[in-house]
């Protein structure tokens, strides 16, 4: 079956499709022996062997996808020199799995893990337009003291916000609770 090479290290599962194109920009991706770093490139997958920073890799016989509910201190990363706790410790080793999507190291609640690169691709794209809902308690320590704030807030939320140098678009946002020791709200972001 031909696939184009991004797509297939997906497909594998060892990352999503842009990791997969950085690890093959940086080299780390060969056909049949040769160093790969031209995009789009094309393989074979019945005859091509391909291999991913040294290490063969291949379609999974069955992909498995686990819905984890993620504690505080996990990285959502398959690994991390800097973390002692990744998402994927938290399931088992084999098959390999990658996070879709990511939330902050403080962060808990839903994550899912999967082999599936498409079904990732899928979910995390920008342009499948999905949208991402949250519920989050900010304590007044932070950015914004005092109660008398919160409606503030909560409008420059839902007008945008830049985040990684770009403008998120509108949200939706709900105060679910306002009192002295911070806010409860919900909010649905779309893609940027």
């Amino acid at each position: 079956m031909r696939f184009r090479l991004n797509k297939y290290i997906a497909e594998c599962g060892y990352s999503s499709r842009r990791k997969a194109d950085e690890l093959i920009e940086n080299g780390l991706v060969s056909v049949n022996g040769k160093t790969v770093t031209e995009n789009p490139f094309f393989i074979e997958s019945d005859t091509d062997l391909v291999e991913v920073e040294g290490k063969p890799i291949n379609l999974p016989e069955e992909f498995v996808y686990y819905m984890v509910n993620k504690p505080e201190g996990y990285v959502s990363t398959v690994s991390d020199p800097h973390a002692t706790m990744t998402v994927c410790d938290l399931v088992p080793s084999e098959p390999r799995v990658f996070p879709v999507g990511r939330l902050d190291v403080d962060s808990c609640g839903l994550i899912l893990l999967t082999n599936d690169g498409e079904f990732a691709n899928i979910l995390t794209h920008p342009s499948f337009d999905h949208e991402k809902e949250y519920e989050v308690f900010a304590s007044w320590n932070i950015k914004y003291p005092g109660k008398k704030n919160a409606k503030k807030l909560l409008s420059k939320m839902a007008n945008g916000i830049l985040l990684d140098g770009k403008m998120t678009r509108e949200a939706t946002v709900e105060s679910r609770r306002i009192d002295e020791t911070g806010i409860l709200f919900r909010i649905i972001l779309e893609s940027f």
